[in-house]
């Protein structure tokens, strides 16, 4: 992610709000503008939180969501000490010679840049204070689950890595043949160990690549196939741009290390209505489709979540959401996507718990403007004898065999 240096203490508070993923000078600017509009300077804050303990300077990125409740109640705690202060002076009887004057409030100019500065700092507010989405896969992004890399420190590439022109790599020979090197990928996409001849790796994953260095050097070393090893040393930084519904918009600059998910976890993560089963990386005109949930399922899966030079993330609106309750694992609304049907949502809710009645599903759905329910044995549902397909809005209950019915009539 590409961090601003030097950031002012309050500006700093305030990208903790954003997650971190402040990327421009606009952002900063926002920022400074808070810190002008609650009449704070940087020192005062500064030496509020060093004497709570919290050096904002020192903090590294993973540490911003631990400290971002306490220093925005900081902040709000100092800026109502301010308001206290000046409300006590203006009120304060002022004395000329025997005569008790009452100073008259000043009426308050706002210029436009003032007003303006008004509506980005709600805009920044209304990002800290969103509630948190309860679309099943949106937390991934905002609980820290997925770590953003900006350096190879503390990371291992996994051998699906691709590799590009300014990654390093180290090999290692300890047979016969004892060999220790460093060598970096070029821009023509290719290292040359000395002594050996040209190795092309651009595009290749870390497995591919090791198989093609053992091969070129056994040639030149001894050394048995145990007895070799290529790791990254420093991976290259990739410039990726990022659209639709994500919290933060724009171009980030990243470790090739993260995936299309880290990078979107960068953004601060899917909008209330953004979708994780329909995002698309745009590559040199082609488009790979990434669905958060397959992955979820299978991470195995080929899937193109490698982070190319100028690749464009787009994350577009959830077009299905559907919610479940009752007798499943993971009762939420989750996001559906053609040709799912009933017995799917179940799935991806972590199945059916022990206690539920596999007599009983219902569906509860708007039709022409008026509420509909339908109801469905659940283990023609499981068994796949009866499809159920959802729409957009349906709310799936399934109840447990001790859950007595509710609002019923007998006839």
């Amino acid at each position: 992610m590409k961090v601003l240096s030097k950031l002012t203490t309050i500006a700093m508070a305030l990208l903790l709000t954003l997650g971190a993923a402040a990327q421009s000078a606009s952002m900063l600017n926002m920022a400074r503008a808070e810190l002008q509009k609650r009449g704070l300077s940087e020192a005062e804050v500064a030496e509020r939180l060093m004497d709570k303990g919290i050096d904002v300077y020192s903090l590294s990125p993973s540490d911003y969501p631990k400290y971002q409740g306490e220093i925005m109640a900081t902040l709000s705690e100092m800026e109502a000490e301010k308001k206290n202060a000046r409300s006590s002076a203006e009120n304060a009887p002022v004395a000329v010679s025997d005569t008790v004057v009452t100073s008259a409030p000043v009426a308050k100019v706002t210029t436009d840049a003032e007003v303006e500065a008004d509506k980005i700092n709600e805009a920044v507010r209304a990002v800290a204070t969103k509630s948190e989405s309860d679309i099943y896969g949106h937390a991934l992004f905002t609980d820290n689950s997925l770590d953003i890399f900006r350096t190879t420190d503390g990371a291992e590439a996994p051998e699906t890595y691709v590799l590009g022109a300014g990654d390093e790599i180290h090999i290692s020979i300890f047979g016969a043949s004892q060999i220790d090197m460093q060598q970096r990928i070029n821009s023509e996409g290719y290292i040359q160990p000395s002594g050996a001849g040209k190795i092309f790796l651009k595009g290749m994953t870390l497995k591919q690549a090791r198989e093609a260095i053992g091969n070129s050097l056994s040639s030149y070393y001894s050394f048995g196939r145990d007895q070799f090893a290529v790791t990254i040393i420093t991976a290259r930084t990739v410039m990726v741009n990022i659209f639709g519904e994500v919290n933060v918009t724009g171009g980030f600059t990243l470790s090739a290390l993260n995936s299309a998910f880290n990078a979107i976890a960068a953004a601060g993560g899917p909008t209330e209505i953004g979708s994780v089963r329909a995002i698309q990386v745009i590559r040199g005109g082609q488009k790979y489709d990434l669905d958060l949930y397959a992955f979820m399922q299978d991470p195995t899966g080929k899937m193109k979540l490698d982070l190319q030079n100028n690749d464009i993330i787009y994350v577009p609106t959830a077009k299905n959401i559907v919610t479940v309750s009752g007798g499943v694992q993971r009762p939420m609304r989750y996001e559906m996507i053609d040709g799912e049907d009933a017995r799917d949502l179940i799935e991806f809710a972590g199945g059916l718990r022990a206690d539920a009645d596999r007599s009983f599903l219902q569906v509860e759905r708007y039709v022409g403007g008026e509420k509909k329910f339908f109801e469905y044995s659940l283990s023609d549902v499981l068994s796949g004898h009866e499809k159920v397909p959802l729409e957009n809005g349906d709310i799936v209950r399934m109840r447990s065999v001790n859950q007595p019915m509710e609002n019923y009539v007998t006839i």
